[in-house]
């Protein structure tokens, strides 16, 4: 067998997560504009944002 053939699987097994955790989002939920995450252990929510969708002017926290 050749060891080609041997690594595919390897490389698809570390790259695969790789690539999804590179993808992912940097909030949980967004409610009317504003991106918050989530703390399960604390239960908590704090503001953060999302790469495509910049806060601008003023900004209320309810």
């Amino acid at each position: 067998m050749k060891l080609e053939n041997l690594l595919k699987p390897i490389f698809a097994a570390v790259l695969l997560p790789a690539a999804f955790v590179a993808s992912a989002v940097d909030y949980d939920f967004e409610e009317n504009g504003i991106y918050y995450g989530f703390y399960e252990t604390k239960k908590e929510c704090f503001v953060t944002y999302n790469e495509d969708d910049k806060y601008e002017g003023d900004i209320v926290i309810p």
